[in-house]
């Protein structure tokens, strides 16, 4: 931005090439800018919410921030193209086989939900959390529930994996995929004994497909030590 300084609001004639005797590097500048203008803002916002029903309904139940993503960049596409006059050949049917692709690639990504859920098991193992206390579990029409306070729990997951960057849960982004995580029920007050019966607004989650449920749900066993006499040898 030599020609225009943005934060002293100053146009400098010196940078500016293309006044009448340099009228013939005006074929430099770009032509887009004067037909985006013709798109109104609501414009636009009909068109994308115009591409995000259609998405929607191509793709199915996927997370709505990648519907969202995806109409947002096809919006963009889909002016530029008007613009140009050229209609790239089966654009959209490109777009979903690319975003199908994808969302195949992103599943296999675990989200922070995921990251928390395959650490508890062996959290509990190593007696760091503690029924009542970090969380609670329920069953209700043969389906197994957790029951946790966010910041009691992901605190202590991450203290424990410190020293470990992958598994560290940002509270920002849990809550983020938390919000569309199908595992995800409501959020309710549960009252966990341990912490001299206070109420604390807690995450539920479906946790009946977890792959460890069954060995999650039942109790520590604790490690007995055996102590032998040498004296008996």
């Amino acid at each position: 931005m030599s020609v225009y300084t943005i934060m002293k609001g100053a146009f400098n004639e010196k940078s500016f090439k293309y006044f009448d005797k340099d009228i013939d590097k005006r074929r430099e500048l770009s032509l887009i800018l004067p037909e985006l203008t013709k798109y109104t803002h609501e414009g636009i916002i009909s068109l994308y919410q115009h591409f995000e029903q259609y998405f929607s309904e191509q793709l199915g139940d996927i997370e709505q921030r990648i519907i969202c993503n995806l109409a947002y960049d096809y919006t963009g596409a889909y002016i530029l193209q008007k613009i140009a006059g050229y209609e790239i050949p089966e654009f959209h049917t490109k777009v979903i086989e690319y975003a199908e692709d994808t969302i195949e690639c992103y599943s296999e990504i675990p989200t922070p939900v995921d990251i928390l859920l395959n650490s508890l098991l062996a959290l509990k193992v190593n007696q760091v959390i503690q029924e009542d206390y970090h969380y609670r579990i329920f069953t209700q029409d043969y389906q197994t529930f957790l029951k946790f306070h966010k910041e009691t729990l992901i605190s202590t997951h991450n203290k424990y994996f410190s020293n470990d960057p992958a598994k560290k849960i940002k509270m920002s982004e849990f809550n983020a995929y938390l919000k569309n995580d199908s595992r995800f029920v409501e959020n309710k007050t549960v009252r966990y004994k341990q912490l001299g019966k206070e109420c604390k607004t807690s995450v539920i989650l479906d946790i009946t497909g977890w792959e460890d449920v069954l060995e999650f749900i039942q109790p520590v066993q604790k490690k007995e030590s055996s102590n032998e006499d040498s004296n008996n040898l």
